[in-house]
């Protein structure tokens, strides 16, 4: 929009009155119509990328808050307990209100990184679950630290057996969120944030929302592990595998797709894993 500049000559002395409030009255209206910069989360970039993610890891805490654990897993009658209806809830939360944040900056997402992946992405998924499930199998972490006196210092994850805790009809809607959570809110929810701003930011504070994949260095690289043994401490050993894998292939790629394909695919066959094993710990 143009301003308008109006100049007013005087010749003798101060203005007056009259002209001071007209040349007060030009600046204000020039302040209303001149673009602003967005404040607040608007004016950050960063938001996008890492909202999803908190979202993601308050919501089961929030959950727990409002629904005491008073009674134990799977009483074996259809009857779901306070703990699984927590878990049921969870996932329920998660994905409206995870699915709702990512669905709000789609085009945001798609401005910076283009949608496109490689065929090949798939093949990496499925090399990450064999790693996933070979490397927790021996919960190698748990017999570390009980070498050195601190075997209970890792609690158990909670193992919740839908089949044992729900009825059938409850059963088929829990594993519909379960999955949907699983294969499609968490790898877009880390992988935007672990891509999308964590491992740029660490290579580039000033610029990092310039910054591009395939030149991240290894100071990144590592604080990726970093958060991944963090988020991860039960299954650490199988985290720093399993990270550094996709961190070579977004080295290769440059590309986040590629990376949220492989987290996809590995989660979703590790929950098909999880459903023939009975190993819900790895829920």
């Amino acid at each position: 929009m143009a301003v308008v500049t109006i100049g007013i000559r005087c010749d003798q002395g101060e203005s007056s009155a009259p002209e001071r409030n007209l040349i007060a009255g030009v600046k204000i209206l020039t302040e209303l119509t001149s673009p602003k910069k967005p404040s607040g989360i608007a004016a950050d970039s960063s938001w996008p990328f890492i909202g999803p993610l908190l979202a993601l890891l308050a919501i089961p805490a929030l959950v727990g808050w409002l629904i005491p654990e008073s009674e134990t897993v799977a009483n074996g009658q259809g009857t779901p307990s306070a703990f699984d209806w927590r878990a049921f809830l969870t996932a329920l939360v998660q994905v409206s209100v995870v699915g709702s944040i990512l669905w709000k900056f789609r085009r945001h997402y798609l401005a910076i990184f283009p949608w496109r992946f490689s065929p090949w992405s798939l093949l990496w998924g499925l090399v990450g679950v064999v790693l996933w499930v070979a490397l927790c199998e021996p919960q190698w972490e748990s017999r570390i630290l009980g070498l050195i006196g601190l075997g209970g210092l890792l609690p158990e994850r909670p193992a919740v057996n839908p089949f044992d805790s729900f009825s059938s009809q409850a059963i088929a809607w829990f594993l519909l969120l379960r999955f949907a959570v699983l294969a499609l809110i968490v790898p877009l929810a880390e992988e935007l944030f672990i891509r999308g701003w964590l491992v740029r930011y660490l290579e580039a504070q000033e610029n990092w929302d310039v910054q591009s994949l395939a030149s991240v260095g290894w100071t990144a690289q590592l604080g990726v592990i970093a958060y991944a043994v963090l988020t991860h401490p039960q299954e650490a050993i199988a985290a720093v595998v399993w990270f550094g894998m996709v961190n070579w292939w977004m080295k290769r790629t440059g590309n986040i797709w590629d990376c949220v394909l492989v987290h996809a695919v590995t989660n979703g066959l590790l929950g098909v894993w999880i459903l023939y094993s009975g190993q819900w710990r790895l829920w």
